[in-house]
């Protein structure tokens, strides 16, 4: 039956005419529950060469060899940025939960190259004393701009500016309309209930008013499919990258 599910999911993303993608939590490379101190860390400190960036990028990869030759579309839950080094064309992503690798304070969002100088000195600081604050306990990073502290352009901080996804924001759901009564495949991976009204539910919705769409939900916890759609939806309990590198496999 397994063997017979993967044909079908083949089948289903061979012959659509679109592809909609959900990469979700589970593809991230970065720890969970992070303070906005330890994000600081952990994407400075994040080895590309270690055993989770590998089998997260081989995924990656394999995903975009898979859906290139068709009109794709991809929203990512996940702030490491690790899909744009993998292939898939920038203009063709959006990232609505922000980046790491962008900082804001209350007011301003850093473009990057503003973004790259104040990490460099997070780098150094860090390297002579192990630490993000400086000697009477304040944080060292500020904004440019305005003096005020400058934390993770993502939705995990308080005060999440969202401009900066916006303009692809409105690409995507632009892209979304063109492909009403096509063949459009859904493949949601390893997306969870942090923020279901991003993927989960939009990509139900889409599914249940697009009679040509099929939903491929992979997760290894919530996979489950609604009621209104159970006909057009195909759930797999499955860690999410290992689905994808399995789907490569003669």
């Amino acid at each position: 039956m397994e063997e017979e599910r993967m044909e079908r999911i083949k089948r289903i993303l061979g012959e659509a005419d679109h592809i909609l993608l959900g990469i979700g939590e589970a593809m991230s490379v970065l720890p969970k529950g992070n303070s906005d101190t330890s994000v600081y860390q952990s994407i400075l400190e994040l080895e590309k060469s270690n055993d989770r960036s590998a089998n997260i990028m081989e995924a990656y990869h394999t995903l975009y060899e898979l859906v290139k030759d068709r009109p794709y579309f991809v929203v990512t839950m996940n702030t490491d940025d690790l899909i744009y080094e993998s292939g898939f064309a920038r203009e063709q992503i959006v990232a609505p939960c922000g980046s790491v690798h962008m900082l804001q304070c209350r007011q301003h969002i850093l473009e990057p190259f503003e973004t790259e100088p104040v990490y460099e000195q997070l780098r150094i600081h860090l390297k002579s004393s192990g630490t993000v604050e400086d000697e009477e306990g304040r944080r060292i990073l500020s904004c440019p701009v305005c003096g005020g502290l400058l934390r993770p352009n993502t939705a995990e901080t308080d005060g999440y500016l969202e401009d900066a996804y916006l303009p692809q924001w409105k690409v995507y759901t632009n892209w979304l309309g063109r492909t009403l009564n096509r063949k459009l495949c859904v493949l949601e991976l390893g997306v969870s209930f942090a923020h279901p009204s991003v993927i989960r539910f939009p990509f139900e919705k889409t599914v249940f008013y697009n009679k040509k769409a099929m939903l491929v939900r992979v997760n290894e916890r919530f996979c489950q499919i609604p009621e209104e759609i159970k006909e057009k939806g195909i759930a797999v309990q499955a860690d999410a990258a290992e689905f994808v590198l399995e789907l490569k496999e003669d």
